[in-house]
This record gives C-alpha cells, structure tokens and sequence, in this order.
C-alpha cells in the first residue's frame, strides 16, 4: 500500500483514474529521552519487539491469502489534483464534449476522498472501479482498470463507463496512478520498505472500518537518518511482473521526499489483516488509506 502512494505523475487517458501517491502512513515526530552514547546499538525494547511480532504475523497470514476484494477509501490532503485534472480534462476533452459534460478543475489544495471497488488475485491480476473520487472529473467515474500477469506485463487497460470499448495503455509509458498498484502485496511491500529507515513501536489499539486493530507506528527521525536506506524491499516473495516491480520501486525511491513524521497500520486482530494506514507529516495527518470490507480467496480469474 502510499503517497502515500500519493503519487500522481503524467495522467494519460486511463490513468485518470485517479489519486494515490503511493505512500502509506505517517505522523507528528515523536520525541524520545535522550541516552548515553554506546559503542554497542541498543537492543530493541519490549514495545518494537511485540510489534515486530505483531508484523511477523501479518506477513505470514499474507502467505494465506490468494486473493482479496475491497472498497479501497482514499482520504487526505490533496497537493496534486490541480495538474493531475488538467491532464485529465485534457485526455478526455472531446469525449467530454460529446457527452455535454463540463470538467473543472480544482485550484486549491484541499482535503479530498476517493472511493474505488478493488479485486486482486495472485500473482498479480488487479482490477480498479472508480466508485467516485475528488481527484477526476465526474466523468471518469465508473471506469474499470484492470492488468492481468497473465497476459502482457506491460499493458493495462482503461474503460471508461461512457466508452464501449476499453482503452490499452503501457505501464511504463502511462502512468496509471496507483489504479493497478493498490493492494496488499504493495502495502506490505512498502511496509518492509519504510521499516529499514524507520523504528517501530506498538501504540494503544484502535478500530478501522469498525474493528478492533493493533496500531504498529513506523516512527521517522529525519534528524538521525537524514539519508535513507535504499535497499529493496523482497519483490521476489511477492511475485511481481517485472514491469510493475520498476513501477513500484520507481516511486519508493521518491517517497522519501513526503518527509513522514510517522506511519501507522491498523491490522485487525483477530485475522491479522492490514485495514487502514494513516500518514502524518509535520505532526499533522497527510493521508489515510482504508481497506473496507475485505474478502479474501473468493475472487478467480474469470472475475476479471
């Protein structure tokens, strides 16, 4: 799951599908005691290793999991719509003049929402509908994305609801937005990711989409580690296509730049499912991304 992920470039004529930067979850700097310098690096406490366990287990139950459906909710402060719209009503100018449709475009920054129905099934077969989003015009909403590994790596396609046929576009040269890249094998690949440039300590639980969730913080201390760590995440565990492995390390290697404060996953407790990140920068809540009622191995291949 990111900014977080959050991570709107070029938007070609399916990629206006919508948001995301690619990110995940951050917050307000954490202040700690300061301690006496040692030669030896501390050893973790208690907190940084129960949720560290607490980690273990939702990467393990992960390995269960063969396929997901959800309402992916998208929520937070918006930086990029304006290019991102302007792009779109671009690409989409003279269908919209057809259909009588007048796009506007935001200018203001702004706390804005998406919501999107979301399949995936492994390895890697994703499917997108643009339920409604603050980040299109209305009329992209209602448009079906969707990139299947079992057919061209690099081609996904766009069809937009007002279309009768679906458009293809390539995932190197079309930036879809984060519209193929929005599921757990992502979320938790970011996870791994940011935990090497990050501490982790376990917080009081909390609910998401109405259950009961450990909360595991990644705190960010940009004072300690000015520089990140860019070792990648295990793409090789999670069986990504190539041309979404370099889409996806692609805009790891720029989400340093969101500058996190910290990052918290809410993972249900009785499942040890990922249910909803949140991301705070400068103290201050940047992004949320919830995944909302999550059904797992009942979607197959035929569903796409």
């Amino acid at each position: 799951m990111r900014r977080s992920q959050l991570i709107a470039a070029v938007i070609t004529i399916a990629a206006a599908v919508f948001l995301s930067t690619t990110a995940m979850s951050a917050g307000s700097r954490i202040v700690t005691p300061k301690q006496a310098a040692s030669k030896k690096a501390s050893a973790p406490s208690r907190q940084e290793l129960a949720a560290r366990q607490i980690i273990d287990k939702l990467l393990k139950e992960y390995k269960s999991v063969d396929s997901m459906k959800y309402d992916w909710l998208a929520e937070g402060m918006d930086t990029f719509t304006k290019d991102q719209q302007k792009n779109i009503s671009g690409d989409y100018k003279t269908m919209s003049s057809r259909q009588g449709v007048k796009v506007e475009v935001q200018d203001k920054p702004k706390l804005v929402r998406g919501k999107y129905e979301i399949k995936f099934k492994k390895p890697y077969l994703s499917q997108m509908k643009i339920i409604k989003s603050d980040f299109t015009p209305k009329l992209i909403w209602g448009t079906v994305i969707t990139y299947r590994s079992d057919g061209d790596p690099d081609v996904w396609w766009a069809k937009p609801k007002i279309s009768p046929i679906a458009i293809k576009r390539n995932v190197e040269k079309d930036d879809p937005a984060g519209s193929i890249t929005s599921n757990w094998s992502i979320a938790l690949l970011y996870l791994q990711y940011y935990i090497t440039n990050s501490t982790m300590s376990l917080q009081p639980d909390g609910v998401a989409d109405g259950k009961e969730c450990f909360v595991v913080r990644l705190n960010f201390d940009w004072n300690k580690r000015p520089k990140w760590n860019h070792k990648q995440p295990p793409f090789d565990d999670y069986a990504l296509p190539e041309p979404i492995k370099k889409l996806v390390w692609k805009e790891m290697l720029k989400i340093e730049k969101q500058k996190f404060s910290y990052i918290d996953y809410y993972i249900e407790k009785s499942t040890y499912h990922l249910i909803m990140i949140e991301e705070y920068i400068d103290g201050k809540f940047h992004w949320r991304n919830t995944f909302s009622k999550v059904e797992v191995n009942t979607v197959n291949t035929n569903d796409f």
